[in-house]
C-alpha cells in the first residue's frame, strides 16, 4: 500500500509518475483509483522504459521476489538521471528458513 501513497503524492505535486506491476489486477486497480499514474503491467525489460529518464527510480518489496537482485538493481541504475536516487526496499528475509532452502543462491 505503501507504494500507491508514494506514487500518488509524486502526482499530486506535479511530478509524472511511471509504475510497473505484474499483476494486471493490481494494474486495473491503480488506473481506476489513480487515472493519472501511467501505470503499466511490464517488468523493468518489457516496460518500455528509457535510459536515464527519471529521477527517482523506486521499488517496494521487489528484490525479495526475483532471482538475480543485483541485476534488478543494476537496472534501475540504468533507468535513473546522472544524479537521480534509486530507492530499493526490502523485507528483511534471510532467516535461518531461507538459509536452509537455499537463499541466497
Amino acid at each position: 500500500m505503501r507504494h500507491r501513497r508514494v506514487s500518488r503524492r509524486g502526482e499530486r505535486r506535479g511530478h509524472r509518475v511511471t509504475g510497473l506491476d505484474l499483476s494486471q489486477q493490481a494494474v486495473a486497480y491503480v488506473r481506476h483509483r489513480y487515472p493519472g499514474i501511467d501505470v503499466r503491467c511490464a517488468t523493468l525489460d518489457s516496460g518500455g522504459l528509457c535510459p536515464e529518464s527519471f529521477d527517482v527510480v523506486a521499488g517496494f518489496h521487489v528484490l525479495e521476489h526475483v532471482t538475480d537482485p543485483v541485476g534488478l538493481l543494476c537496472q534501475m541504475t540504468h533507468l535513473v538521471r546522472p544524479g537521480g536516487l534509486v530507492y530499493p526496499r526490502a523485507l528483511a528475509i534471510l532467516t535461518i528458513s531461507s538459509i536452509r532452502q537455499g537463499w541466497p543462491p
